[in-house]
C-alpha cells in the first residue's frame, strides 16, 4: 500500500481544500501519513469541516508562540512543524501538494524532501500563476482539475500535465430537513419562487448581481444568500435599500448544501473568477438547475460533455441574468435538458470513480519514478553539422581479394610474414 502525504495551503476553508482532503478521506487504498497545513484553523467551525473533510487523517499545524488563536481539538500542533513536515515527507512514498510553497522564510522545504512531489492545481487565477511559477521547478508531476488550470503552469511543464476533475460528496447534494418545514421556519411562503446565492460575499464573486436580477423578476422572486466575506455589509445594505423583504441571508455559510437545494428554484452564480466550483456539480445532481458566468473552466466542460448550465458573459446586466434565471426554471428545460444533466453528473463526478482515478494515477506515478531511478534517461544529442571543419579524404579501399587465386596475388618483398604456401616452395627447392 502507498504511504502518502499531503500538504495544503489551508483546511476548512473553501473548495479547494475540500478537494485536497477529500482525497485523504475517499482514497481508502492509500496510507496517509498525514496532512499538513499552512494556515492557522480559526474558529471551530473550520476546524469542525477540516476534520470532517480529512477523514482518519491526522491533520498538523504549526504551534505559534504568540497565536492570536487558541488550539483546536482533534488537530495535531507541533513545534517543529516544518522538520517533521519533512520527516513524514521523507517516511512516504509520494507527496501531494496543494498551494504549498517551496520555501518558508528563505528556507528550501521541498529541496530537503527526496520523496516525488505531485503539485495539485485547482484555478486559474493570476495569484495561482505566480505561485506555480515557485512550485514547478520543485516538483515531478503537475494534476490539474480542468484543462482550463493548464494556463497557471509555466509553458515548459504543461505538455506531462493529467486533469483529474473534482468530485462530489453525493450525501451533501440531497435535504436531511423536510423542504416543506425548512421553508415555514423561513417565512418562504407557497407562491414564492427561491433564487439561490451560495458563494463568498468578496468583489470578484458580483453579489450585486443578485440584487440587479431580482429588480428584473416577477416579485414572487425571493433570494436565499447564503456565504460570508468582506462585502458581506455591504450586500446586506444594498439589498435593504433596493429590493427590500425578498432576500433572506442565511448566518451559517456551511449549511448543509442539500437542505437549501431542496427549496429552491435556481441556483445563480454571476461570478468573475472560478477554478472549478463545486457548488456547481452539487446543485446540478439535485436537480436544481444552475445560471453562471462563461468561464474558462465552463469552456472547458463544455468542450469535452457539452452544456452543463445556463450560462451568461461575465458581469451581464439584470436584465440578461434575469431571463438566463427563467429560462432554466422553465418547464422546456426541466424535462427536456436537465434530467441529462442530473445524470452525467452522477455517472462522473462521484467520488467513487474520481478516487479510483487518483488511485491509478498515484500508484503509476511511483512506479514510473522508481523506473526513472533505475534506468538513468538517456537524451540523444542533436545538431547540425559545422561546416567550418574541413573532412578528411579517405583513399579509397583496395579491390577485394575474395575469389582471386592465391598464386596471383603480389605480396610486397619487404613483407615480414609471407604466405604459408610460398614457404613451402622455397624448402622444396633446397630439398
Amino acid at each position: 500500500m502507498l504511504r502518502v502525504a499531503l500538504l495544503t495551503h489551508a483546511a476548512g476553508l473553501g473548495g479547494g481544500d475540500y478537494m485536497a482532503l477529500g482525497l485523504t478521506k475517499h482514497c481508502t487504498n492509500v496510507e496517509w501519513t498525514g496532512a499538513f497545513m499552512h494556515l492557522p484553523v480559526k474558529s471551530n467551525d473550520q476546524a469542525r469541516r477540516a476534520l470532517n473533510w480529512a477523514g482518519p487523517c491526522k491533520l498538523y499545524q504549526a504551534r505559534r508562540k504568540k497565536a492570536k488563536y487558541p488550539e483546536f481539538k482533534g488537530i495535531n500542533y507541533l513545534d517543529d512543524f516544518y522538520g517533521s513536515l519533512v520527516r513524514v515527507c521523507n517516511n512516504s512514498d509520494l507527496v501531494i501538494n496543494y498551494m504549498h510553497r517551496p520555501t518558508h522564510k528563505d528556507n528550501p522545504i521541498f529541496k530537503c524532501i527526496n520523496t516525488p512531489i505531485i503539485n495539485y492545481v485547482q484555478g486559474n487565477e493570476s495569484y495561482l500563476k505566480q505561485l506555480n511559477e515557485e512550485i514547478c521547478p520543485e516538483v515531478e508531476g503537475n494534476v490539474l482539475i480542468n484543462e482550463a488550470s493548464l494556463n497557471c503552469l509555466p509553458p515548459e511543464n504543461r505538455d506531462d500535465a493529467v486533469v483529474i476533475p473534482s468530485a462530489v460528496d453525493l450525501a451533501r447534494c440531497f435535504p436531511k430537513i423536510n423542504p416543506e418545514e425548512l421553508r415555514s421556519l423561513w417565512g418562504i411562503d407557497k407562491h414564492n419562487k427561491v433564487l439561490l446565492y451560495l458563494s463568498r460575499f468578496e468583489q470578484g464573486k458580483n453579489p450585486e448581481g443578485i440584487i440587479q436580477t431580482l429588480l428584473n423578476l416577477p416579485d414572487e422572486w425571493i433570494c436565499l444568500a447564503q456565504g460570508y466575506g468582506s462585502y458581506e455589509k455591504s450586500f446586506i445594505y444594498s439589498a435593504s435599500k433596493y429590493v427590500p423583504n425578498r432576500i433572506i441571508k442565511i448566518d451559517d455559510p456551511w449549511l448543509h448544501a442539500g437542505n437549501v437545494f431542496s427549496i429552491s428554484n435556481v441556483l445563480l452564480l454571476p461570478t468573475d473568477a472560478e477554478g472549478d466550483p463545486i457548488i456547481v456539480k452539487e446543485a446540478a445532481i439535485s436537480g436544481l438547475p444552475v445560471v453562471t458566468t462563461q468561464l474558462p473552466y465552463m469552456r472547458s466542460y463544455q468542450q469535452q460533455f457539452g452544456d452543463i448550465a445556463v450560462t451568461i458573459p461575465s458581469r451581464a446586466t439584470g436584465e440578461v441574468m434575469a431571463q438566463a434565471v427563467l429560462h432554466a426554471d422553465s418547464p422546456e428545460y426541466r424535462t427536456q435538458t436537465l434530467p441529462s444533466i442530473t445524470s452525467f453528473m452522477i455517472n462522473n463526478f462521484n467520488w467513487a470513480r474520481v478516487s479510483q482515478i487518483w488511485e491509478d494515477y498515484m500508484t503509476a506515478f511511483v512506479y514510473n519514478h522508481a523506473q526513472r531511478l533505475r534506468f538513468p534517461r538517456a537524451e540523444r544529442l542533436m545538431g547540425e553539422r559545422p561546416t567550418s571543419v574541413t573532412p578528411q579524404r579517405v583513399s579509397e579501399a583496395s579491390e577485394s581479394i575474395l575469389g582471386v587465386p592465391l598464386e596471383d596475388i603480389e605480396f610486397p618483398e619487404d613483407d615480414v610474414e609471407k604466405p604459408a604456401i610460398e614457404a613451402s616452395e622455397r624448402r622444396g627447392i633446397r630439398a
